[in-house]
């Protein structure tokens, strides 16, 4: 049967024909809601994994920066136990308080050149 025949015919037809137009239109709505709930699901899904992937990069680097101030970490640590180990003389933890830690001897002035 065709659309034309269905127009001009009256009764049962009539009203099958016009649940069909009501369950067309039902479906073109839920298919229209549910293309709508896909698209936004997968924007989520692209936003969410975006975010991830930045934090991960940022975990990374935080990661690489810890490691590298632990190697650090344990070369100064090595060289402490080394330095503590070996048998040092007066002039060598003089030499090595003027030097690395900037002390002075009690009776010595230490003068400072704000100048430069």
């Amino acid at each position: 049967m065709t659309f034309e025949a269905h127009a001009g015919i009256g009764g049962a037809e009539d009203s099958l024909f016009g649940r069909d137009l009501v369950g067309m239109k039902r479906k073109k709505r839920v298919s229209f809601f549910l293309k709508v709930l896909v698209v936004v699901l997968a924007v989520y899904s692209a936003v969410t994994l975006v975010h991830m992937q930045i934090e991960l990069n940022a975990q990374r680097d935080r990661r690489d920066a810890l490691a590298e101030e632990k190697d650090r970490q344990l070369q100064k640590n090595a060289a402490l136990a080394s330095f503590s180990e070996s048998e040092l003389d007066d002039e060598a933890v003089t030499r090595i308080a003027r030097e690395e830690l900037g002390l002075v001897m009690p009776d010595e002035v230490l003068i400072v050149d704000v100048g430069h």
